[in-house]
Parts: structure tokens; C-alpha cells; sequence
């Protein structure tokens, strides 16, 4: 067990009468966090321009299709179909 969690960098741990949970390597965690970070960067400054944030608003009609509304830069919400 003890090599599977090295090598995953992560460990789950399953308990019969609550959630199932992980334990994370720090160095795991902090990259995932730099990760969304970067992320998050990227669609902000895309956003500032109108051309970016048409580009934004498409990607997310297209990955989140079906799933319900989400919230335009303008502040109203739009039903994604």
C-alpha cells in the first residue's frame, strides 16, 4: 500500500459508514492548486477583451452543455443548450 501511495502520490482511505476520503501528497496539492491558479489567470485576462470573452463564453457553453444556466460577464444569467 505504502508503494501505490508514493507512486500516485495520493492515498484513499475507505470507511464503511462515512465519506471515503484522500490523503494528498503536499507537493501533489500544491501543484493542482498552482494549476487552477493559472487557470483561472488565463480566463481572466482572455475576459478583459471582448473577443477573449466571447471565446470564454463559448468554451463553457460547449463543455458545460446540458448542464444547466451560468452567469454572464454582464451579470445575467444565460440557459445553456
Amino acid at each position: 500500500m505504502a508503494e501505490r501511495a508514493r507512486r500516485l502520490g495520493r492515498l484513499r482511505v475507505t470507511h464503511r459508514d462515512a465519506d471515503d476520503f484522500y490523503l494528498t501528497a503536499a507537493d501533489r496539492e500544491e501543484e493542482r492548486d498552482e494549476n487552477l491558479l493559472t487557470a483561472s489567470r488565463m480566463f481572466a485576462a482572455l475576459s478583459r477583451s471582448p473577443a477573449g470573452a466571447r471565446a470564454v463564453a463559448t468554451a463553457v457553453a460547449e463543455v458545460f452543455r446540458g448542464s444547466g444556466t451560468y452567469r454572464r460577464p454582464s451579470g445575467r444569467s444565460s440557459r445553456l443548450s
